[in-house]
């Protein structure tokens, strides 16, 4: 399930490699089974199974069993309370986003790849903005 939201989040395309290919769901999983607090590993089960339990409302099944049109669907309707989570879906989706983000980015694919980030490297030219 958290594969599923990653790759939702960010999708392969033709512009990005896409979350599965980059280990985003693997690496939050590892984190959040190292997780120093408990509290941290329980909510982030609960908001997961509120997910779940949001699939089977809306759909009579769990959200690895909808198809991804409907887990798409699903995602809108947490993502429209982004600004303002009330419910734990909407705050596992605030948080799962974020993260995924900052996984993704901070990769190997996501920051050599897509965005080419050369590090710290001696530029012979400044190609920066000059405010004068």
């Amino acid at each position: 399930m958290l594969g599923t939201f990653t790759e939702l989040v960010i999708p392969a395309d033709e512009h990005s490699r896409g979350a599965h290919l980059a280990g985003v769901a693997a690496y939050i999983d590892h984190s959040l089974a190292e997780a120093f607090l408990p509290d941290e590993r329980a909510s982030s089960r609960n908001c997961l199974a509120a997910v779940n339990e949001l699939s089977i409302a809306l759909h009579h099944a769990s959200f690895n069993q909808i198809g991804s049109e409907r887990q798409w669907e699903l995602l809108d309707r947490i993502a429209k309370g982004e600004k303002h989570p009330d419910t734990p879906a909407e705050h596992f989706f605030t948080k799962l986003k974020s993260t995924t983000a900052f996984v993704y980015y901070t990769s190997s694919i996501g920051i050599h790849s897509e965005i080419d980030y050369k590090g710290n490297v001696l530029q012979e030219h400044y190609s920066g903005y000059d405010a004068q």
